[in-house]
């Protein structure tokens, strides 16, 4: 009698396709009783073992030299250093091949590759191979030795498992990759999906950003330049984050060409400059811009400046932040404030980017000239019909102009930014900034320099939230916390920072600072389909069950004809559908017919039917018509 409980059995899997590749791997392991090559061991030692030898391999290690420093290093672990030379000795790196007859000296190359291995590394794989012969040179690290061999083991386990793995998901080409990558050296897998385990969620983008009015206050002391009317949106975002020019006192000493030097205390207003034209220059590597105009005013053109006082790093400290957050900014659009129908609602105002983009290039040197990127921005300037596309090609081009990342953003009409989500207050909004910024560094950028300009001005910055979809006017916040079994309906929010308040039912812009997806664990698919006392948790998994089983030899056919009578008016006969089925019978015979069926066919199958009335058929008919005479 057959032992059942040695045959049946089932496996409980992360998935249904890593169930039917551990199924594969069961099946083909009883089918080779005795043989240990698919006797596959995947425990997180082993996984993670054989991860770091293939990792070393990937950035162009040598596996037999990765498994020697393995072994080496477990010999030094227990106090075993002096077996290193001997180990060395008898299964020594490879080392580079000899050089032909006639080129160098083979003797000097001889006792130049023993020096080299000798002070090399011990050859892992060629050790790992001689397992047993190593064990009777080297008694005292037999341990050590079995260690190696089964990272090796390892290894190939990990291999074989990835490639069923991509084979039984029809990844046909992944699966050869995984299976050869090892004997070529090249094109290791980064990530093994076998040894992942998948989840279900549901993805969630955030979003951090500020939104200013169509027509913002002018900042208190700042002067107007071609930045500012460039977009006086992000200007008046830099102004509220430098607060008053006036606030700022810049002091320090003009060094003379005469070797004196001379104090000198100014206001940012008197500078002549626009807030964010401030920023980027004070920015800058070499504020030049910002000491020119220093010496400018005190009447020293060519003098030197040496900035002094608390005034200046305090500022350049504001500046930095903006002008980093500006270089990875974007222009707020449709899709970043809704989604489908409702973000087609939303019409972006180009003609008006188009006429402030055309009055800055109207300002720049050389925009006749299309070779330099004055030229080029002044012909993206005159295009016809700009639509996003075109704001994606204005935006580099324009920071190479300026010399420095600034977005331009267009005036949103119809966009409606819904009530505050429940759980989404100004404290709730500043922490969930704070957190996001440990991982997120441009909102950690973004969130300091809230604080920096909210300490400056006295006041909490203003923060505000939205998302989308919404289900009602209750719904919770997606940033915020909320019970597993009821979250919020929303795949995307919005939280931004509002310098200015917005007029409902104006036109506005803005700026996303930054952008993520996150994944909100959970599978709401199956929580919906059991609720009440012994509801699915929304956290549940859909995982997979492999089942052990003897197939039965014989089986009955499973085979469906379906035919159409020959007269659809008349329909079917006795005769008629006797007729089918005998066709069908012949047709299924001719099909079963091989090539190595026919040999005497084989120049001229597979056959092709042509039109014996088209020129390619009348010379085919005229060629076999000779060949037969």
């Amino acid at each position: 009698a057959v032992e059942q409980a040695d045959l049946d059995g089932w496996i409980h899997a992360p998935s249904l396709q890593h169930a039917a590749t551990a199924a594969v791997l069961r099946s083909g392991f009883r089918s080779h009783d005795g043989d240990a090559t698919l006797a596959v061991d995947l425990d997180s030692r082993r996984a993670r073992t054989a991860r770091w030898l293939l990792g070393g391999v990937r950035r162009g290690q040598e596996l037999g030299a990765l498994l020697g420093y393995r072994f080496e290093r477990a010999l030094h672990d227990s106090d075993l250093d002096t077996l290193i030379d001997d180990a060395r000795a008898a299964y020594p790196a490879p080392v580079a091949p000899e050089p032909a007859d006639g080129a160098g000296a083979p003797e000097r190359w001889r006792r130049s590759a023993e020096a080299i291995a000798a002070r090399n590394v011990v050859d892992g794989m060629a050790l790992a191979r001689d397992a047993e012969r190593a064990k009777t040179l080297l008694p005292a690290a037999g341990a050590q030795i079995d260690d190696l061999a089964d990272a090796l083991d390892a290894v190939g386990d990990l291999l074989l498992a990835e490639s069923v793995h991509h084979l039984v998901g029809g990844n046909a080409m992944r699966a050869g990759l995984s299976a050869d990558s090892l004997g070529r050296g090249e094109d290791v897998p980064d990530r093994f999906d076998v040894l992942r385990t998948p989840h279900r969620a549901r993805g969630v983008t955030h979003r951090a950003a500020a939104l200013l009015p169509a027509a913002p206050p002018r900042p208190a002391g700042w002067s107007a330049d071609a930045l500012t009317a460039l977009d006086p949106r992000v200007e008046a975002w830099a102004a509220d984050a430098l607060g008053p020019a006036a606030g700022w006192r810049l002091t320090g000493a003009l060094l003379l060409e005469d070797g004196s030097e001379r104090p000198f205390a100014r206001g940012a207003e008197e500078l002549g400059l626009g807030a964010l034209s401030t920023a980027l220059a004070l920015a800058s590597p070499d504020p030049a811009r910002i000491d020119g105009r220093i010496a400018e005013l005190e009447g020293a053109p060519r003098a030197r400046v040496r900035r002094d006082g608390a005034s200046w790093p305090a500022l350049r400290g504001v500046a930095t932040r903006l002008r980093t957050l500006l270089a990875s900014a974007q222009p707020l659009l449709p899709a970043h404030l809704a989604a489908g129908e409702a973000a087609a609602q939303i019409t972006p105002d180009w003609a008006e980017l188009q006429r402030r983009l055309s009055a800055f290039v109207a300002t720049l040197p050389g925009r006749g000239d299309g070779a330099t990127a004055a030229g080029r921005l002044n012909a993206l300037a005159r295009e016809r019909a700009p639509d996003e596309a075109w704001l994606r090609g204005v935006q580099p081009v324009l920071a190479e102009a300026l010399g420095a990342a600034v977005p331009i953003a267009p005036l949103l009409s119809g966009a409606r930014l819904g009530p505050v989500p429940a759980g989404a207050g100004g404290a709730a909004l500043a922490d969930w900034a704070r957190r996001a910024g440990t991982v997120r560094p441009a909102v950690r950028t973004w969130h300091e320099l809230l604080l920096l300009s909210g300490a400056r001005a006295g006041r909490v910055a203003p923060l505000r939230a939205s998302q989308s979809p919404r289900a009602g006017e209750d719904d919770r916040w997606i940033g915020g916390t909320f019970p597993a079994a009821d979250q919020p309906p929303a795949r995307q929010q919005i939280a931004f920072h509002l310098p200015h308040p917005l007029p409902a039912g104006r036109a506005f812009a803005g700026i996303v600072v930054d952008e993520w997806v996150e994944l909100l664990p959970g599978s709401e698919a199956l929580a919906e389909t059991k609720r009440g006392r012994d509801a699915e948790p929304a956290e549940s998994e859909l995982t997979g069950l492999s089942f052990h089983f003897d197939r039965p030899d014989a089986k009955a056919p499973q085979a469906i004809l379906l035919a159409i009578p020959p007269d659809p008016r008349r329909g079917w006969t006795e005769d008629g559908l006797a007729l089918v089925v005998r066709d069908t019978l012949e047709l299924a015979k001719l099909r079963a017919v091989d090539l190595g069926d026919l040999p005497l066919l084989d120049d001229v199958l597979p056959g092709v039917r042509l039109n014996r009335f088209s020129p390619l058929g009348s010379l085919a008919t005229d060629y076999w018509i000779e060949l037969a005479d």
